[in-house]
């Protein structure tokens, strides 16, 4: 890529001047996908299973890690580098939602516990009341 090409990104078009700027707007709208996926997954179930987005995002980062290590000695075109501070705040949202997800599971967790705590403690789920029952 010689000259300036014109790339689509996020629905509008962006002027990239490399190959590497190009591969940095793909691996941004990729990032956003997982993101707004995985976002969607939790919102329409909370003990959804996300070992999809999980190896989505290893992948991701294998994927930067390796571009990385091909950077340019100029800086990327500014749109691109507008593109990446929004993937950055879109990281960042992420993060505070699997904070929030991780905290209501702790919570959801230590009440299950708790209940089951006293209730072993009250005698419900001893060896006993349960042989007992079985011979009723």
């Amino acid at each position: 890529m010689n000259d300036t090409q014109t790339a689509q990104g996020d629905g509008t078009a962006m002027q990239v001047r490399s190959h590497f700027d190009l591969a940095l707007l793909q691996l941004a709208q990729r990032i956003e996908g997982v993101l707004k996926d995985e976002a969607r997954l939790l919102a329409l179930s909370p003990s959804a299973d996300l070992e999809f987005a999980i190896s989505r995002k290893n992948h991701l980062v294998l994927e930067a890690s390796r571009l990385l290590q091909h950077t340019q000695a100029s800086p990327p075109a500014p749109p691109i580098v507008e593109r990446m501070r929004r993937v950055s705040a879109a990281l960042a949202e992420n993060l505070e939602l699997l904070r929030r997800h991780v905290s209501a599971l702790s919570e959801v967790s230590a009440l299950v516990s708790e209940v089951a705590l006293r209730a072993s403690a009250d005698g419900t789920y001893t060896a006993n009341v349960f042989r007992q029952g079985a011979k009723q």
